[in-house]
């Protein structure tokens, strides 16, 4: 089974992303990429960009799916995606779709053959915005497990995710992050 786990860490006053570890069927290896300039021989590396903003937030969608689908809700026929136009988190991914950045190649690894595992992973609608309206960014496998973590500990339940994902989104209120922080205290980072 395919599976990300992503390693958020608190700062100030919201959350980023600090560590990711990817597993595919074809890998012999689990690949570990760590937030920073720099990776080793054996860990790949990535900067808390849009782009990076924008896969953490798509990733946290398709977990709050999986929770739906559990639940039996209606919701879950629907994909995990991220939409937008210029200047949005969706465009961000889409230009590093693009551009085939190497903190993309050290995140999810590459087949035996060379085939970039991202590719197989996340997938576009209107790449580049080459027709009018906006670029679509989704994720068609139902298989992927996706694991959160924040500050060390499970990130489990429809409304922690949902809380994370208003906080990637972008369309947060300080509140939300008041109320996180207030349940980091009493339950160790899971609010």
């Amino acid at each position: 089974m395919t599976s990300i786990t992503l390693s958020f860490v608190t700062v100030r006053s919201t959350v980023e992303l600090h560590k990711t570890l990817f597993f595919h069927p074809c890998l012999a290896a689990e690949v570990v990429s760590h937030r920073g300039t720099t990776g080793s021989s054996q860990t790949g590396s990535f900067r808390w960009s849009y782009g990076v903003k924008a896969l953490a937030l798509l990733l946290i969608r398709h977990a709050i799916r999986c929770e739906l689908r559990k639940e039996g809700d209606p919701e879950d026929l629907s994909l995990a995606l991220i939409a937008g136009y210029s200047n949005s988190l969706a465009a961000s991914l889409d230009c590093a779709m693009t551009k085939k950045p190497r903190w993309l190649r050290e995140m999810f690894g590459a087949t035996p053959q060379g085939a970039l595992l991202y590719k197989l992973t996340l997938k576009r609608m209107n790449p580049d915005r080459s027709r009018p309206g906006p670029v679509r960014i989704f994720i068609p496998d139902t298989d992927l497990k996706v694991v959160i973590q924040v500050d060390g500990q499970p990130l489990e339940g429809l409304s922690a995710l949902r809380k994370l994902e208003m906080l990637l989104d972008c369309k947060q209120s300080v509140s939300i992050m008041r109320g996180w922080s207030e349940a980091s205290r009493t339950t160790g980072g899971i609010p």
